[in-house]
């Protein structure tokens, strides 16, 4: 995901992802599309779900819970967020690019 992120756009990380990997850059990306990141749109709602089930005491409380979930998340899970990425593409596309949730 090529969002604004500072670390995303520097211009090391676009030369190492160039050189390292078939990606989009920053530029193909639109900005602020939460709705085309896997971690966004499900991934990080999934882990929050299950680590703030219960009350924490404190942040390091809070840490070892998310940590925790985020490795118990299944495989499966994962591939099934990650399959709905063209889809989620294509109906943006179809939006015009608005918001498609």
């Amino acid at each position: 995901m090529q969002d604004g992120a500072p670390c995303h756009t520097a211009k090391s990380t676009q030369n190492w992802l160039g050189d390292h990997l078939n990606f989009w850059s920053k530029e193909t990306w639109p900005p602020g599309s939460p709705d085309l990141n896997p971690l966004d749109f499900s991934i990080w709602a999934y882990v929050q779900a299950r680590a703030c089930a219960h009350q924490h005491s404190n942040i390091e409380s809070l840490k070892e819970s998310v940590s925790k979930e985020w490795s118990k998340m299944p495989a499966s899970y994962i591939r099934t967020v990650c399959s709905k990425f063209r889809p989620r593409i294509e109906a943006v596309i179809e939006a015009g690019g608005g918001y498609i949730d």
